[in-house]
């Protein structure tokens, strides 16, 4: 904290935060995935936005969206018109429970989702919080940058080009873009 001409130490208290995204899923479907820890919503509107919310996560295919719950994303990853899912997590096949698995859910063009392999390799996510997307390279598809660290883990922005389209998924490109650590 800064007073007058000098720094004063200060211990910061930072809560876990976690994620909320939105997305049409059809034409009469509006979603917003709340990510909580050990638990996962999906409540879904009718058109007329009316307080009604159905929470439909299982049978659209996002009942195993569960751990510690941190960041999501809606986005056409796949470039097929209708926007997939980017849930960011600690990722627990480097951490163990209660933490989840930083993963992909792809729309199958009627707002039902089924998990999606991309290449994604787990030493690009540890302790991420967050996945957000642009078009990098200009290429006409949503390249990912995922923000990680916390707690005892190192601080990190890691790139991923979208190469989907050449069937190799998404590809760590950090240190080419001059992101990296070095």
């Amino acid at each position: 904290m800064h007073s007058r001409s000098h720094f004063i130490p200060f211990r910061a208290f930072l809560p876990n935060i976690t994620g909320v995204g939105t997305a049409f899923l059809a034409s009469s479907l509006c979603a917003q995935v709340l990510s909580v820890p050990d638990n996962n919503d999906l409540p879904v509107s009718n058109s007329d936005f009316t307080d009604l919310y159905l929470q439909v996560a299982e049978p659209r295919g996002l009942g195993g969206v569960v751990g510690y719950g941190r960041g999501a994303s809606f986005v056409d990853i796949d470039n097929d018109g209708d926007d997939d899912l980017f849930v960011a997590d600690t990722d627990g096949r480097l951490f163990g429970p209660p933490f989840g698995i930083s993963m992909i859910y792809v729309n199958d063009g009627s707002g039902n989702f089924l998990p999606g392999e991309f290449n994604l390799n787990p030493a690009d996510f540890h302790g991420t919080w967050v996945g957000s997307f642009a078009d990098y390279d200009n290429d006409g598809d949503p390249d990912m940058m995922v923000g990680n660290g916390g707690y005892t883990n190192y601080s990190s922005l890691v790139l991923l080009e979208n190469r989907i389209d050449q069937n190799q998924g998404f590809v760590n490109v950090t240190d080419e873009a001059g992101l990296g650590q070095g």
